[in-house]
């Protein structure tokens, strides 16, 4: 039995390199009718599922498998050929995408592989092979309403739902978000001078930071922020905005506890919840690819197999330790420092 298992994982790894390595060497020369050229909105997307399954209803079908707070819902695409071996009894594959709102990248690949497969199954051979033997279920968008923020008219690259939650600890809920002080559309840094600022401006480039490395005699003379305002006046800038629960941190898999973005327990979403719930009713899921933005492209396993830190190098990683004493605000043992930069100072936008 053991053996018989290890034969049948095999064989599911290698139908799944199969569908990547078929769409990867055609994706040079697209042959899908999907327009690749931008992203997609939650209609959008929406309505292209439905082209997808239109082309050939007998393999593929689409339905709903959880709502989000703002009613839109959760879609599935389920590929497979119904003759034969009962969908249910067969070994399949899973795909989810999007779980971070401002990864939509993840949304358009998926969207591909759908759309590929379907209208390929009877041209293609080693496409319908797979389909035939085996079930393909994709989820191209886990986290619409997250996902939508990106297209609103200012983008903040928020990775969180609209679930409304307080982020410092003060008993109010989204009352420090975003603004676009300079009107181009997105919210994105400021800096401002300082002389207890960590930073300094990168000599090769004026529209970059970097951090004063004391070794080398550099010297900080700057703070960076948030692009925004103190709205509530406890003198941290953006440290509450609107929602939210980033969706690929609120499984139970390593859960981080207490941290940004975790929600209030594992699985306290809907859109978590509608995923795991489906999962356990399918039982033949032997094998889950997910597209998102840690991967080990990105992280490196160590000489154990285990995905190693991920050692971020992003400028907002180093905006949100101007508001990281925010939600120490309250809690007991944690002492709070004055984040607000003065009016006085002289502050400068990074796009």
């Amino acid at each position: 039995m053991q053996k018989m298992r290890e034969i049948f994982r095999f064989q599911l790894c290698a139908t799944f390199m199969s569908i990547v390595f078929i769409v990867s060497m055609t994706s040079t020369a697209v042959t899908s009718d999907q327009d690749v050229s931008e992203y997609h909105t939650y209609d959008e997307l929406t309505g292209l599922l439905r082209q997808t399954v239109k082309s050939d209803r007998n393999i593929a079908r689409m339905i709903s498998i959880g709502t989000t707070l703002e009613k839109r819902d959760i879609w599935l695409i389920e590929i497979a050929n119904p003759e034969g071996v009962p969908i249910e009894h067969r070994q399949g594959i899973f795909i989810g995408a999007n779980f971070e709102g401002d990864h939509l990248i993840g949304s358009e690949i998926s969207l591909y592989i759908a759309d590929y497969l379907v209208k390929h199954y009877r041209s293609d051979p080693d496409i319908k092979q797979i389909i035939d033997s085996y079930v393909i279920y994709i989820v191209p968008r886990v986290s619409p309403d997250a996902a939508e923020r990106m297209f609103a008219p200012m983008k903040t690259g928020s990775k969180t739902n609209t679930n409304p939650h307080d982020d410092d600890n003060d008993g109010r809920v989204d009352e420090d978000g975003p603004e676009d002080i300079d009107g181009d559309g997105y919210n994105t840094v400021m800096r401002v001078k300082d002389p207890d600022g960590s930073y300094m401006i990168d000599p090769d480039e004026p529209q970059l930071m970097k951090k004063a490395d004391p070794k080398k005699g550099e010297a900080g003379s700057y703070k960076l922020y948030h692009e925004g305002i103190d709205n509530d006046k406890d003198s941290f800038i953006n440290e509450d905005p609107p929602g939210g629960v980033d969706i690929n941190r609120n499984f139970m898999h390593e859960y981080p506890y207490y941290s940004p973005g975790a929600g209030r327990h594992m699985v306290s979403e809907r859109e978590t919840r509608a995923i795991m719930d489906w999962i356990i009713a399918h039982r033949n899921v032997a094998l889950i690819l997910t597209f998102g933005e840690s991967d080990n492209l990105i992280v490196s396993p160590d000489d154990k197999g285990i995905i190693s830190s991920n050692k971020v190098l992003d400028l907002l990683a180093f905006v949100d330790e101007s508001t990281k004493e925010a939600r120490n605000v309250g809690l007991f043992g944690k002492k709070s420092q004055e984040q607000r930069p003065s009016p006085s100072r002289e502050a400068s936008l990074l796009s």
